[in-house]
């Protein structure tokens, strides 16, 4: 009985069925959290209907080159017309007869625009995110500034996005010519 040993038996059964939940593993995809989400769409326009501090607005929502934002409000009514631009660096609010532009650097972090446009922008970059499926749809969670977001994507967009616990927004009507 040269070269038997119990213990080396022992390690090659161990050692086969260790290669073996491997390759299993591996060709089943760990799990659907590992599925690789859809690319989102780039250039849109779409209804938002966003809640801030348990007050609701409603804005028509374009991003314009890949790059830039554009909201025009429609509800409340006190802030019925109101046009906030986030295009390169500056921040231009456009209202009844009075325009007013910024550094984008020079707004507040948490301003409501800023943030939904922000997280937004992570989603569709796909930077500084994770990404989970839930259903047919994905939920990715990132940060934007200072404040976590999750976001839930379907279709090629993102249909739901929460924003610190404090903003929330619903992105409905996409037009994407």
């Amino acid at each position: 009985m040269t070269g038997f040993s119990f213990t080396g038996v022992c390690f090659r059964k161990a050692a086969a069925a260790m290669i073996a939940v491997c390759v299993a593993a591996v060709a089943s995809g760990c799990g659907k959290g590992d599925e690789k989400p859809p690319e989102l769409k780039k250039n849109f326009t779409c209804t938002a209907v966003i809640v801030q501090n348990e007050e609701q607005y409603r804005a028509q929502l374009e991003r314009i080159d890949g790059v830039g934002w554009r909201a025009v409000f429609s509800e409340p009514e006190t802030i019925e017309g109101m046009e906030v631009s986030l295009l390169n660096d500056q921040c231009t609010v456009n209202f009844k007869e009075l325009t007013y532009t910024a550094d984008r650097e020079e707004l507040p972090e948490n301003g409501m625009i800023q943030l939904v446009a922000s997280a937004a922008d992570r989603c569709i970059s796909g930077k500084g995110i994770k990404s989970s499926s839930k259903g047919g749809n994905y939920i990715f969670d990132g940060k934007t500034g200072n404040a976590g977001f999750t976001a839930e994507v379907s279709d090629g967009t993102v249909s739901t996005l929460e924003i610190a616990g404090e903003i929330t927004a619903e992105f409905s009507d996409y037009d994407t010519d």
